[in-house]
C-alpha cells in the first residue's frame, strides 16, 4: 500500500472516530441519566404576572433537581398594553425637561392591574423588535407612558417616567411594533403621513379598535378636536389716550369668555355680552406688587397708587365644548408718559410667579414651613433658586418701542441671576420655543443690527453694567448689546428694567459665525 493510501485511511478513521466520540457521549448520558437518575415530578411553579411558570423534577436517589415546561408570565397570556398614539411630526406638544420636542410614541395600560414592561420591546422595523428594550417600568391601570424617539442621541433623564428609545419616526408614516419579552407581537400601528402636531389615536367604538388622525393629546385620553377660530378684538395692544369701548367676535354658535386679573380664561370666567370699556386701570387697588415672600430681605411696597394697564384674555367655546386659543391684549390708556420709552408687558397666570407650589417668584412653600419652625434640617430651596426648563412658565409679551408694538408672542421665563434672585425685583430670562407658538426664534429682532433671537434678558435695571459694556463695545472683547425698558407685570408696573442680549450659542452664531454643533446643546 503507498503512502497517499494510507494517508487516506487514517483521515478516515480519524473522521469517524470524531463522529463516535459525541454519540457515545450523548449515549451515555442518556443511558446513566435515565437508569442512574430517576426524577419524579417534584414541585409545580406557578407563573406570575412577571415570572414564568414551570415544572421541577427531583431524583429519588441523588436529589438532583431539574425543570421544564416554561409558562409564559400571566401577563403576557392576559389583555395587555397597546400603542395608543403615534406622533411623528411633533413641532410643539409635551417637551421633555430640557424643552426639547422630540416625536413620541404614548402606551396605554387599558386593564385593571399594573403591568411591568420588563424585557418588552419597541421598534420601528419588524426584522428588529427589539431596536429599544423596556428597563423595569411599570404603567398603572388606565395608566400612559410616553417613549420619545431620539435616535442615536444619548440622553438621560432624572424622571423614571421619561423614555428615550434609540430610533426615531418620520412624518412621511411606518409601522411601529411592541413586543413581549418572548418576542411576540402583542400590538402593531401603521400611521399616514402626519402633519405638524398630529398625531395617529387609537379610539373604540363599538367594541372595535379605529385609528383617527388628530391632534396630538400626550398622558391623556384621545379625543377628536374640532378647530374653534380664537376671539377676534377691534382695537390691538398699546396706548391710548382715551377711554374707549373694545368689541369681541366669534364665530356663529360660540360663547367668548374673558377675564381682567390675567388669569387664563374659562367657561367660569365672565361671559362676553356687550362691549367692555376700556380706561385708566391705575386707579385700581394694587394687587401683585403687594405679594409677599419674593425676597429674604426686608420687603418694600409701594405706599401709592402704581401705574396699570388693562389686560383683557379672551377664550372662545362652541356648543360642544371646544376651545380656542386664549388671545391676550394690553392697553394702557392715560399712560402717554411711557410713549417715548420702551415698554415690555408680561402677562403670565399669576400662579406661574406667586403660587406656594409652582410660583417661580416666592419662597415657596417648602421654605415657609421650614422658616416657621415646621421643617427640621437645613434650608430648603427657594423657588426662585430652581433652574431648568421644569421652572420655566410660559407667558404673552407685548414689547412696544416709543408707544408703537413691535412685538406680542408668547414665550418662556424663568428667574435669572445668582445672589440677585433674593431681591424683591427679579431678573427674568425669556426664551422663544416651537411649542409656546410653533415659533422657536422671535418675530422681530430687538436690536436692528442683529438678527431674530431665541431668547434674551430682562435684566432689573442697572444702568452700570450696560454703560459699561457700551464703552468697550468697538474693542475685540465680547459685549452684550442693550436697551432700557419699562416692565409691567399682569398689568401692574413693575420698575425699570433693561432688555439686553443673552450669552448663548445662537450670540456665538450670530456674533462670531460659529457653527453651533461645535458647542452642546444649548
Amino acid at each position: 500500500m503507498n503512502m497517499e493510501a494510507m494517508k487516506k485511511k487514517r483521515r478516515i478513521i480519524a473522521i469517524i472516530v470524531s463522529l463516535l466520540i459525541p454519540i457515545t457521549f450523548y449515549i451515555g448520558d442518556f443511558y446513566f441519566t435515565s437508569k442512574i437518575h430517576h426524577f419524579e415530578k417534584y414541585k409545580t411553579v406557578e407563573p406570575t404576572e412577571k415570572e414564568y411558570g414551570h415544572t421541577l423534577y427531583k431524583c429519588k436517589h441523588c436529589g438532583m433537581i431539574k425543570s421544564d415546561n416554561y409558562v409564559e408570565p400571566t401577563s403576557y397570556l392576559m389583555p395587555n398594553i397597546v400603542i395608543n398614539e403615534v406622533c411623528g411630526a411633533n413641532d410643539s406638544l409635551l417637551p421633555d425637561e430640557n424643552g426639547d420636542c422630540f416625536d413620541w410614541i404614548e402606551l396605554y395600560n387599558p386593564t385593571d392591574r399594573t403591568i411591568n414592561l420588563l424585557g418588552f420591546g419597541l421598534s420601528d422595523k419588524k426584522t428588529d423588535l427589539f431596536k429599544y428594550t423596556f428597563g423595569d417600568v411599570e404603567i398603572k391601570p388606565n395608566g400612559y407612558l410616553v417613549v420619545y424617539a431620539v435616535g442615536d442621541e444619548v440622553l438621560e433623564s432624572f424622571d423614571t417616567n421619561i423614555l428615550y428609545a434609540n430610533f426615531k419616526l418620520t412624518s412621511k408614516g411606518e409601522s411601529i411594533y411592541l413586543t413581549l419579552p418572548t418576542g411576540k407581537i402583542i400590538d402593531r400601528i401603521t400611521y399616514p403621513e402626519l402633519k405638524g402636531n398630529e398625531s395617529y389615536s387609537r379610539f373604540e367604538v363599538n367594541n372595535e379598535v379605529v385609528y383617527k388622525i388628530t391632534k396630538g393629546t400626550p398622558l391623556e385620553e384621545n379625543k377628536e378636536f374640532v378647530t374653534v377660530k380664537p376671539p377676534v378684538f377691534s382695537a390691538n395692544s398699546g396706548f391710548y389716550s382715551n377711554p374707549f369701548m373694545l368689541y369681541l367676535e366669534s364665530e356663529s354658535d360660540t360663547e367668548i369668555y374673558y377675564t381682567l386679573d390675567s388669569t387664563e380664561p374659562n367657561k367660569n370666567s365672565i361671559k362676553y355680552e356687550g362691549p367692555i370699556l376700556v380706561k385708566d386701570a391705575t386707579p385700581n387697588e394694587n394687587v401683585y406688587r403687594m405679594k409677599k415672600d419674593t425676597t429674604i430681605y426686608k420687603e418694600k411696597f409701594p405706599n401709592e397708587l402704581v401705574d396699570k394697564a388693562t389686560i383683557i384674555r379672551a377664550i372662545a367655546y362652541d356648543k360642544d365644548g371646544n376651545s380656542s386659543e386664549i388671545v391676550t391684549k394690553s392697553y394702557f390708556v392715560g399712560l402717554d408718559k411711557y410713549k417715548n420709552t420702551n415698554v415690555i408687558s408680561l402677562v403670565t397666570e399669576p400662579d406661574n410667579l406667586f403660587d406656594e407650589e409652582k410660583g417661580i417668584y416666592v419662597k415657596g412653600i417648602d421654605y415657609k414651613e421650614w422658616e416657621l419652625g415646621k421643617k427640621e434640617g437645613e434650608a430648603p430651596f427657594l423657588n426662585w433658586k430652581n433652574r431648568g426648563f421644569l421652572w420655566e412658565r410660559p407667558a404673552e409679551i407685548s414689547y412696544f418701542d416709543k408707544g408703537n408694538l413691535v412685538l406680542e408672542q408668547k414665550l418662556g421665563i424663568r428667574i435669572r441671576g445668582a445672589g440677585s434672585r433674593n431681591f424683591q425685583q427679579k431678573s427674568f430670562n425669556v426664551f422663544a420655543r416651537k411649542f409656546y407658538d410653533g415659533n422657536n426664534r422671535l418675530l422681530t429682532p430687538l436690536f436692528n443690527e442683529l438678527s431674530f433671537p431665541k431668547s434674551f434678558i430682562l435684566r432689573a435695571c442697572n444702568y452700570k453694567e450696560g454703560f459699561l459694556q457700551s464703552l468697550v463695545s468697538n474693542r475685540s472683547i465680547s459685549t452684550q448689546k442693550s436697551k432700557p425698558c419699562i416692565l409691567f407685570i399682569d398689568g401692574e408696573y413693575w420698575g425699570e428694567y433693561h432688555i439686553l442680549e443673552r450669552y448663548s450659542t445662537h450670540y456665538l452664531e450670530e456674533h462670531f459665525k460659529i457653527n453651533k454643533s461645535t458647542f452642546a446643546r444649548e
